[in-house]
């Protein structure tokens, strides 16, 4: 039950005069049934109501945002952005105006990746915004433009924490994706790329010891400087 004090008095007074008899006490059920249910027109045409009604409400655990949004509050850059640094995918319920807004939509992925799928565009094409995005949660790589599902940069970033979510990106770009994974993936796990040991050193990218000499490839050539594909020997690799 909400806890009766001024905190909550906008709340109490707006209920209270919508039917005196009908809420005898407030519950957080009740409250979001209330809130579904209510149409307030008149609540939704007043900003100020609304900031008012809004502020109080959360002492019930609830975001009413998505209930009661006027066109001016959901183009208020100010209202909004404590929005999404609240919840990042409130952004869905901003107006398009604001879901172009670099600075509100940044925001928004830094508090949770998946906001991106509600940003415009545009900005689902900026490198930035999309890398912040990946890097808080893989998986929002499938609401990035086709551009950036390609870009190299944003590519690896994903492969850092889940090569899985690459798999929900654009199918007409999987082969470009296939070689740049291929380039950064360490298939064995031993502190080299794939591409590395294939195109740069000569290693086998699916052994940690192409030569067998019970020193990793990497050992080899990252520390001790000789060569990963003589076994036994200590020729130094050119620096």
């Amino acid at each position: 039950m909400l806890e009766r004090n001024k905190d909550n008095e906008y709340l109490r007074e707006y209920l209270m005069l919508k039917d005196k008899k009908e809420i005898k006490s407030i519950t957080n059920e009740k409250l979001e049934k209330y809130i579904e249910e209510s149409k307030m027109n008149e609540l939704r045409n007043k900003a100020d109501k609304m900031e008012k009604w809004y502020e109080a409400s959360i002492y019930a655990g609830k975001n009413t945002f998505k209930y009661y949004s006027s066109e001016k509050i959901r183009n208020d850059e100010k209202y909004v952005m404590k929005k999404v640094k609240e919840n990042g995918k409130n952004l869905q319920y901003a107006s398009e105006k604001l879901k172009n807004n670099r600075d509100l939509v940044m925001e928004a992925v830094k508090q949770d990746g998946r906001a991106l799928q509600f940003a415009s565009e545009e900005l689902k094409n900026d490198k930035e915004i999309v890398m912040e995005s990946v890097k808080n949660y893989p998986n929002s790589y499938q609401y990035a433009s086709s551009e950036m599902q390609k870009d190299e940069d944003v590519v690896t970033e994903v492969l850092k924490r889940s090569e899985d979510a690459l798999s929900y990106g654009d199918e007409n770009i999987k082969q470009e994706i296939e070689e740049i994974k291929g380039t950064y993936r360490d298939s064995d796990f031993d502190g080299l790329s794939d591409g590395e040991e294939k195109f740069i050193y000569g290693t086998n990218p699916y052994s940690k010891d192409t030569d067998l000499d019970g020193k990793t490839d990497y050992e080899e050539i990252k520390i001790n400087y000789t060569n990963p594909q003589i076994k036994n020997k200590d020729i130094e690799v050119e620096r």
